[in-house]
C-alpha cells in the first residue's frame, strides 16, 4: 500500500483513479481501500520529509510545509474527511 500511495502521489490528481484501477485491475475500487490508502499517503509524505532531514538546504521548505500538511491533510483525515484527491 505504501508503494501504491507513492505512485498515486506522483500521478496528476486527475489520473490517480487510473493508478488505483491499474493496480487493482478493476474500475470499482472499494471505498475502504481508498480510506486506508489515505493513511499510507500521509506516511509517504512524512517519509519523504524524514529522508530529506540530512539535506539542510530543504529544512526551510519543510518548516513551511509541515504546518500546512497538518492543517490541510492530517487534521481532516483525523476528522474522517477524505483527503486522497486533495493532494
Amino acid at each position: 500500500m505504501h508503494d501504491l500511495a507513492m505512485a498515486a502521489l506522483n500521478a496528476p490528481a486527475l489520473s490517480r483513479k487510473f493508478v488505483l484501477e491499474g493496480y487493482f485491475g478493476d474500475s470499482n475500487v472499494p471505498e475502504q481501500v481508498t480510506a486506508v490508502l489515505e493513511g499510507f499517503v500521509l506516511m509517504a509524505v512524512l517519509g519523504y520529509y524524514a529522508f530529506q532531514m540530512e539535506n539542510e538546504k530543504i529544512h526551510p521548505w519543510i518548516r513551511e510545509r509541515i504546518p500546512l500538511l497538518c492543517e490541510n491533510r492530517c487534521r481532516p483525515l483525523l476528522n474522517g474527511e477524505p483527503i486522497f484527491s486533495a493532494f
